[in-house]
């Protein structure tokens, strides 16, 4: 289905690497024809790919799930209200995302499945750490940066890396999470 006459429509998880994914097709592959959602795990993604789906074929980026979650911790506000072990077990409803919970957030398969039922497509999916290294693959909208852009400006933003401690916590709920336990159901459409 790749073919000169098809376009890539690229939908990714929040903080895995979309916006430079973008970038790199239009800097080091010259294609600028690109159609994109702002989140696979969004209830919109779907019926925004379906018009698209006679024209393109769908490509997902993904990350380490407990890098990808210790990003939306500190790139989206969290930290300012959560610890990180109340961030893991929130269980609040979301128009957007059907619910907030980081797992849910980084239940890769569960959202490609989704969409590959919704849409009889299977995106091709590339992982953020691998396309890293490939050359002209720059970091876009990076948490690290965004901080100490706060931090150079005098916003008083802070930004600290994970530690062991982080990466367990995450870890562990990562392990122990089940879809069923949610109160708000993510919305499958």
């Amino acid at each position: 289905m790749q073919s000169s006459e098809y376009s890539p429509y690229l939908c990714g998880f929040q903080k895995c690497g979309l916006n430079s994914l973008i970038k790199w097709f239009q800097e080091t592959k010259g294609i600028t024809d690109i159609h994109t959602t702002e989140d696979i795990t969004s209830v919109n993604c779907i019926p925004t790919y379906k018009p698209f789906q006679d024209k393109c074929y769908p490509i997902a980026i993904i990350r380490d799930k407990i890098e990808a979650v210790w990003s939306m911790y500190w790139f989206f506000g969290y930290y300012r209200q959560f610890t990180l072990e109340e961030f893991m077990k929130i269980d609040k409803p979301s128009i957007q995302y059907g619910n907030e919970n980081p797992c849910n957030r980084v239940d890769f398969d569960y959202h490609l499945s989704k969409f590959e039922k919704y849409c009889n497509e299977v995106p091709v999916v590339y992982n953020l750490d691998e396309m890293r290294k490939l050359s002209g693959f720059k970091k876009e909208n990076s948490t690290q940066v965004m901080f100490d852009h706060y931090e150079k400006d005098g916003m008083g933003k802070h930004y600290r890396d994970i530690n062991k401690e982080d990466k367990s916590i995450i870890k562990e709920a990562l392990k122990n999470y089940n879809r069923d336990d949610l109160k708000h159901k993510v919305k499958l459409i």
